[in-house]
């Protein structure tokens, strides 16, 4: 397996942002469903918005539900570019965060090789963080970004410190020497009832630059 210093150090300060940020995000959505939809996770979400927003930076473009929020890159210190959260009455419910930059030594490596150093992380270097982190779907045909082939899975994963369950869609494209990277996060129950609303922003993506 092809293992370079660039993509584990890029593979870590985006793992462990996404642990920060899950581990303040599920708590906070946990509680906030609880309070929405009950104790029932069969509850389903009411996505009543019918108006599709516009986004656009230096880098892609994509439309999103208006009752999704947006939160852009603030400075060159934020490995995400993108982050839009999902908002039912002022509460949160589900996360998306995209980047795309410059990726060394891209002309050696595949979309799928990027989710296997992925998975890698996920499974190994990050099991203090979980104590559940199953690859329940890999895909290397089913989203394209722009017209890009890109590598995906979805992962089910607990959170060691506080129990706290999730699933996560991670989806790899190398583009032009530059990797774009999105990743979708809700909690265990919901997770597929926003997936269609995900894939939809995912179809939207038009590249940039």
């Amino acid at each position: 397996m092809y293992n370079i210093f660039g993509f584990r150090f890029f593979s870590f300060l985006v793992s462990a942002l996404l642990i920060s940020l899950s581990a303040i995000f599920f708590t906070d959505v946990y509680n906030e469903i609880k309070l929405i939809y009950g104790e029932d996770s069969n509850s389903q979400f009411k996505d009543n918005s019918t108006k599709w927003m516009p986004y656009s930076n230096a880098k892609f473009s994509l439309m999103y539900p208006e009752n999704w929020k947006v939160e852009e890159k603030i400075s060159k210190f934020h490995i995400l570019d993108l982050n839009l959260l999902k908002v039912i009455d002022g509460n949160r419910t589900s996360f998306i965060g995209i980047s795309f930059d410059t990726f060394p030594d891209s002309d050696k490596l595949s979309n799928e090789l990027v989710l296997e150093q992925s998975e890698d992380f996920g499974k190994f270097d990050s099991n203090s963080y979980y104590s559940v982190y199953e690859v329940l779907e890999k895909n290397l045909t089913k989203y394209k970004i722009d017209g890009n082939p890109s590598a995906s899975h979805i992962v089910k994963y607990v959170f060691r410190e506080n129990n706290l369950d999730g699933k996560l869609l991670e989806i790899f494209s190398i583009i032009d020497k530059k990797l774009f990277t999105l990743i979708y996060q809700s909690t265990a129950q919901n997770f597929d009832k926003e997936l269609p609303i995900v894939d939809r922003i995912i179809s939207s993506i038009k590249i940039v630059s």
